[in-house]
């Protein structure tokens, strides 16, 4: 799944099979569940919107993930729930799947500039976080305020980033 502004496309082996209007918002960036079943849009309006795929087709839904500070700049769907969404003003939240309660607010704020990408580990227990601030951060759910920074990791800021294992960023 990948956004293009006013769209959303949904891709399966190397082709669209899907192409799906935003409505109300910029469409900013693109996560899918591990089951297929949804994907998280992230919007230039300070929140990011549940997509439900079915039959290799997109429908937007009311679900609204909201009340962030800053245009959504990144999501990511763990493995086993959680979904995380960070934003251009330095804050990573994280909300259940099944209740689209947020559950940490106002605690992952130690970019220094907007967070570029998210990428949780294999079995879900990190989630790490890149910035325009030269940082990776890895984040643990499990102790909130736990976290490990690499910082200075790229000179130019950093901007993506991906695990091998759990042991292996």
């Amino acid at each position: 799944v990948t956004c293009t502004g006013e769209y959303v496309l949904l891709a399966r082996d190397g082709r669209i099979v899907d192409t799906c209007k935003v409505n109300g918002f910029e469409a900013t960036c693109a996560a899918i569940s591990e089951d297929g079943s949804e994907c998280c849009v992230g919007g230039g309006d300070k929140a990011a919107r549940i997509f439900k795929i079915s039959n290799d087709k997109l429908q937007q839904t009311d679900i609204k993930l909201d009340q962030l500070q800053g245009k959504v700049t990144a999501v990511a769907y763990s493995p086993d729930g959680p979904i995380a969404v960070g934003d251009a003003v330095k804050e990573i939240t994280l909300w259940d799947r099944s209740s689209r309660e947020c559950i940490i607010r106002n605690k992952w704020v130690f970019h220094t500039s907007s967070v570029t990408s998210l990428q949780w580990s294999p079995s879900g227990k990190f989630l790490a976080s890149s910035g325009l601030d030269r940082q990776i951060i890895i984040w643990n759910p499990a102790k909130k305020l736990k976290k490990t920074r690499i910082q200075d990791a790229h000179a130019l800021g950093v901007f993506s980033v991906a695990w091998l294992d759990d042991k292996v960023l």
